[in-house]
Order: structure tokens, then C-alpha cells, then sequence
């Protein structure tokens, strides 16, 4: 147990706003800092799309962009 972290978990209950926000920032920091973090899942994506199809976008979250989609005629 962190007692810093604890008494920065405390210190944000009376106060509000930007001040609120550092000091929960600062909490999460010491987590990410202090914490181990082991993956236990890994999700693979696979992706078939047409060669005529051009403009698809895929997020770094795994998700598809069709905005700017477009297919190109085969000849």
C-alpha cells in the first residue's frame, strides 16, 4: 500500500476543479509508475478488402475508417 498515493486519494476529495484534476493526475502517475501490468489477452484483427478499393483507414484502436473510401474501376 502507498501512502502517498492513499493521502493523494484524500487530498482530491475536498478540493474541486483543476487542482481535483492534478492531484488525481498525480495518483494515476504514481499507479502507472509503481503498478506491474501484465497483458492477458492480445486481439488480432484480420482485414480482406478489395484491390480496386482504395482510402480505407484502420485506427490504431482497430477500427475502420470509411470516410475517405473509394473503388477505382478494374480496367
Amino acid at each position: 500500500e502507498n501512502t502517498e498515493y492513499q493521502q493523494l486519494i484524500k487530498d482530491s476529495f475536498f478540493v474541486e476543479g483543476e487542482e481535483r484534476s492534478r492531484l488525481l493526475s498525480n495518483a494515476e502517475q504514481k499507479l502507472v509508475d509503481e503498478v506491474p501490468v501484465i497483458p492477458i489477452y492480445h486481439f488480432r484483427s484480420v482485414y480482406l478488402t478489395n484491390p480496386r478499393m482504395h482510402g480505407l483507414a484502420i485506427s490504431p484502436t482497430g477500427n475502420m475508417q470509411f470516410d475517405n473510401v473509394c473503388f477505382k474501376s478494374s480496367q
